[in-house]
């Protein structure tokens, strides 16, 4: 069995060529990233720093969005009381939420929504709470009618245009 010659192993040169341990002194090979022998070096351009110029606001104000058209403002304020029949006040809060800052008259329902949403929704807790008796039922079937009814009132206003407000209503959020 034969040895094998250290002066074959690239690990084991110096850099010479000779057999014997790396240049670092831990058995690399000459030029390998770990070894401190330097072929040439490799410098980076200097980039300019950084320079921030003077804030400017956008075109479409605060939000960053663009203002809604007449058409869009329309939709999204009949959306918001549709959304009382359909999801309570859940719908009209993310529409009120999304598109407050962006047409006043979405804000403006939006709001009217929401808020007539909140009170439906608390007369159907307090319809279920009554529900032990007869009369909680009739509660939540009347809170259910009146949302579908000042909905379907509310929707159509909107849609022309106007800002509906709900007969009897609060005003949590405006």
């Amino acid at each position: 069995m034969t040895e094998p010659h250290l002066g074959d192993d690239p690990y084991w040169q110096n850099g010479s060529g000779q057999p014997g341990p790396g240049p670092s002194g831990l058995g690399l090979p000459p030029h390998s990233p770990g070894s401190h022998q330097q072929q040439g070096s490799y410098r980076q351009p200097q980039q300019p720093p950084y320079q921030q110029g003077p804030y400017q606001q956008g075109p479409y104000g605060p939000t960053g969005q663009p203002p809604l058209s007449d058409a869009d403002a329309q939709l999204w304020s009949m959306l918001s009381h549709v959304g009382v029949i359909v999801t309570g006040f859940i719908g009209p809060l993310i529409i009120w939420a999304v598109f407050k800052d962006r047409n006043p008259l979405v804000r403006q329902n939006a709001a009217a929504a929401t808020n007539f949403g909140f009170l439906m929704a608390i007369g159907y807790v307090v319809g279920s709470i009554l529900l032990v008796v007869v009369v909680g039922g009739l509660v939540m079937a009347a809170a259910a009618v009146l949302a579908i009814i000042f909905g379907i009132i509310g929707a159509v206003r909107a849609n022309n245009g106007e800002v509906y407000s709900y007969p009897f209503n609060v005003k949590w959020i405006k």
